[in-house]
């Protein structure tokens, strides 16, 4: 089974990478940026597992331009789909769903 990986962005460093470097900003119904996960050799000295940073475009990695470092990642429990599939705000994130109430129909409605 697949493990969670927990991700935290440095806001103020994408922001200013984005600044920098508008052209990556992708425009559609909404804006965005194409961002790396990257595999460290090992954890670093605050346990993370990996390191995030932009995508970089063939002519800016063949000019040696390094992608600035905007977050990083760690490699948490094992995977489950009904957990990741609630808002992290969710007071009922590992409840077991509810049954849904039985309803009583009036076989009487003119309708």
């Amino acid at each position: 089974m697949s493990k969670n990986i927990h991700i935290q962005i440095d806001i103020n460093a994408l922001r200013d990478f984005i600044k920098e470097n508008p052209a990556y900003v992708f425009k559609g119904k909404k804006d965005y940026i194409s961002l790396t996960l990257w595999a460290n050799d090992g954890p670093d000295k605050f346990g993370n597992d990996y390191a995030v940073k932009p995508r970089l475009s063939k002519e800016m990695k063949d000019a040696g331009t390094k992608a600035p470092f905007v977050g990083n990642g760690k490699t948490q429990g094992e995977f489950n789909p009904n957990y990741a599939a609630k808002p992290a705000h969710s007071p009922i994130r590992n409840a077991a769903p509810k049954a849904a109430p039985k309803v009583e129909l009036d076989e009487e409605v003119p309708f």
